[in-house]
């Protein structure tokens, strides 16, 4: 899994990690890729209801 491996090559632990970031394109993909990447939900956030998607905006 590649949380596995940047957790590895970074040599920290899912405990040490207080926040994740990812992109959102809808609120379903957020808990998708959180769930995927075995991230805790506690651990991140989904600001797709306030700023909608955010790919867009990171693509240019």
């Amino acid at each position: 899994m590649i949380t596995d491996k940047l957790l590895s090559e970074s040599k920290l632990t899912l405990d040490e990690i207080d926040y994740f970031i990812t992109s959102d394109q809808s609120t379903r993909i957020w808990e998708a890729q959180v769930k995927a990447l075995g991230i805790p939900f506690e651990k991140s956030l989904s600001l797709f209801y306030k700023h909608a998607n955010t790919v867009s905006a990171m693509s240019r």
